[in-house]
């Protein structure tokens, strides 16, 4: 956690590229996750300038070369977070709430992946306390747009299917739509199976038996 790549931007998801006097280009990440390149009006553009003078050829190379590590490891790191948060997922992995903020929240990509997720919430004694999830001002948000702090919380994990019930996965699953949030990768995409009274008692498990 203490060491995943920011590509060069800070905590805004902002980098700058000195190109000369009066040239300073800004990197940054928009609402899709691209990285765009910014000239000194603010406007995108595709490429940097040329240098104008032999001055500027050292600081245009620095900048190009600064520009094309960024577009590699914010890649890089985006498919690598998004496969280590499935995971944590599946391993039911909790962070304490204060490191979670300190590495993941802050974090300029990270960022961004973990406000697409829902989270589980649990006090000192690891009982759940709610499901919420991060959003762009810095708040977070239950299921019915309410907003909850993380005060009293001490740690997190990711929610799932599996450790919720069916109305909390069917709110979660409305609720995320509804504010076009397209999650890296799915939580609640089923329910847990439904199995009959009778099944409380059964000591092996036969319904595919014979099958391939």
């Amino acid at each position: 956690d203490r060491t995943i790549p920011t590509a060069g931007l800070d905590e805004q998801g902002l980098a700058e590229l000195d190109c000369g006097e009066d040239r300073t280009y800004q990197l940054k990440l928009d609402e899709n996750d691209t990285l765009l390149l910014l000239n000194a009006a603010g406007q995108p553009v595709k490429a940097l300038p040329a240098a104008r003078n032999d001055d500027e050829k050292p600081l245009v190379a620095d900048a190009k070369k600064q520009l094309s590590t960024a577009r590699k490891e914010l890649k890089q790191a985006v498919a690598a977070q998004t496969e280590r948060l499935y995971e944590a997922m599946c391993l039911e992995r909790r962070w304490a709430v204060e490191d979670w903020r300190r590495h993941l929240l802050a974090h300029p990509i990270v960022s961004r992946l973990l406000r697409k997720l829902v989270w589980m919430a649990h006090d000192a004694e690891g009982h759940r306390m709610f499901l919420f999830r991060p959003l762009d001002d810095g708040s977070f948000s239950d299921v019915e747009d309410g907003e909850v702090t993380l005060d009293d919380v001490a740690t997190v994990q990711l929610a799932h299917s599996s450790l919720v019930d069916a109305d909390d996965a069917a709110g979660w699953r409305s609720h995320l739509p509804d504010y076009e949030v397209m999650p890296p990768f799915e939580q609640f995409a089923d329910d847990l199976p439904s199995l009959p009274e009778t099944a409380a008692t059964d000591l092996s498990i036969d319904d595919r038996k014979g099958w391939m």
